[in-house]
């Protein structure tokens, strides 16, 4: 099929770059090299955001360790007095919802002030299977899951983006504070859907795994 009769022919449109130059005035054979310089880091900058790398091999199940886990994931799950969590949302929809697979107590759970707080019992090497086998050891599992329907009535096609960019912002904070907790974690983004959601008990909801994050402490070295 050709293109529409009103569209002009793609050997006659213009290029992204050209495009670009003329809404930036700039000269189409590139900027000044002035402005491709990096400017120097401010004293103490890159303390500020340096952070650990990602823990792939997890020390033992603990008791203390499914609490710490739990705690960091109140304190970003959980809303304020104004009703807001500690990461953006699209309207103020907050439709992630965040469930913890605990090793220890073998539970999930459910954070931030929920009123079912322990969903049931789990068998977390279910999870170590949804995943792919990707995490050594015996870490928390933080599940990330949402409703798509929740961002679409209002934003349309639209909303199923919002929703996964809120799963990302969620995942950064719960692996900052974990940081803080003086936990590991590692993002995780390759997993079996269908497995995860049935070892975590939401086959047949209106929940989409979006996102895991593996959460606990670091595995002693040597």
């Amino acid at each position: 099929m050709g293109e529409p009769r009103d569209a002009p022919p793609l050997s006659g449109r213009p290029s992204p770059a050209l495009v670009f130059h003329q809404l930036t005035q700039l000269p189409a054979t590139g900027p000044p090299l002035a402005t491709l310089r990096v400017p120097c880091q401010q004293p103490g900058r890159r303390e500020q955001v340096r952070r650990p790398a990602s823990c792939r091999s997890f020390g033992p199940a603990t008791p203390e360790v499914d609490a710490a886990v739990r705690a960091v994931a109140d304190v970003v799950l959980s809303r304020d007095r104004d009703g807001r969590k500690a990461y953006p949302s699209a309207g103020g929809l907050y439709a992630v919802r965040g469930y913890v697979v605990q090793s220890y107590a073998r539970l999930v759970t459910a954070p931030g002030g929920s009123h079912q707080p322990v969903l049931g019992a789990v068998d977390p090497e279910e999870i170590r299977t949804a995943t792919f086998g990707q995490v050594a050891g015996q870490p928390n599992w933080l599940v990330l899951t949402g409703s798509q329907p929740d961002y679409q009535e209002r934003y349309g096609l639209r909303g199923y983006r919002y929703l996964l960019l809120e799963a990302g912002h969620v995942a950064q904070c719960l692996i900052d504070e974990a940081g803080h907790a003086g936990l590991r974690a590692l993002p995780v983004g390759a997993f079996d859907d269908e497995g995860l959601a049935a070892a975590v008990g939401l086959r047949g909801t209106r929940q989409l795994p979006l996102y895991v994050v593996a959460m606990g402490a670091e595995a002693a070295r040597g």
